[in-house]
C-alpha cells in the first residue's frame, strides 16, 4: 500500500513538472513566434519581464522601457558581480524596440521581432544561469509566467 501511495505520488509531481514545463515552452513560442511582428516584439518583452521576476529583482509596473532596460542590467550584475564574469547581454535595443512596436506597430518589422525575442531569449537565458543549480532548477518549474500577464 506504502509502494503503490508513493509511486503514485512521484508519477503525480513528474506529471505535473513534465505540464508545467511544456505549459511555459509553449508560452514561450507563442510570444516569440506567432503573431505579428508588433506582438512578438511585446512578447519579448513579456519574456523579459518574467525573468526579472523568477531572478527576485521585478521591474516596477511605474516604469518605461528605458528605465527597466537600465534596471534589467542591475539585476543581472546580481550581488557577485566579479570581473571574471562577462557582463549580461544588453536590452537596450529591445526597450528601443519596445518603443517603437507600441507607438508605430505597423512599422514594425519581421526582423525587429526576430532581433527582439533573441535579445529577450540571451537576457533571460545568461540571468538564469547566474543562480545556483537548484535555483535554476524551480525557474523551470515555477508556473507564474502561466498566469502573471494574462490579458483581461
Amino acid at each position: 500500500m506504502a509502494g503503490g501511495l508513493s509511486t503514485l505520488l512521484v508519477l503525480l509531481i513528474g506529471g505535473t513538472a513534465v505540464a508545467i514545463l511544456t505549459m511555459r515552452r509553449g508560452l514561450r513560442r507563442r510570444r516569440l513566434e506567432v503573431g505579428p511582428p508588433a506582438e512578438r516584439v511585446a512578447g519579448a518583452w513579456l519574456e523579459v519581464s518574467d525573468a526579472l521576476r523568477l531572478a527576485g529583482r521585478p521591474a516596477g509596473s511605474h516604469l518605461d522601457a528605458t528605465e527597466v532596460a537600465a534596471h534589467a542590467h542591475v539585476a543581472a550584475e546580481g550581488r557577485r558581480a566579479t570581473a571574471l564574469r562577462q557582463a549580461a547581454p544588453p536590452i537596450d535595443e529591445l526597450a528601443e524596440l519596445v518603443n517603437h512596436a507600441t507607438f508605430a506597430p505597423f512599422a514594425t518589422d519581421e526582423a525587429q521581432a526576430r532581433r527582439a525575442g533573441a535579445q529577450a531569449v540571451a537576457y533571460a537565458t545568461d540571468l538564469r544561469a547566474r543562480r545556483s543549480w537548484w535555483r535554476r532548477v524551480l525557474w523551470s518549474l515555477h508556473p507564474g509566467p502561466l498566469r502573471w500577464h494574462r490579458r483581461r
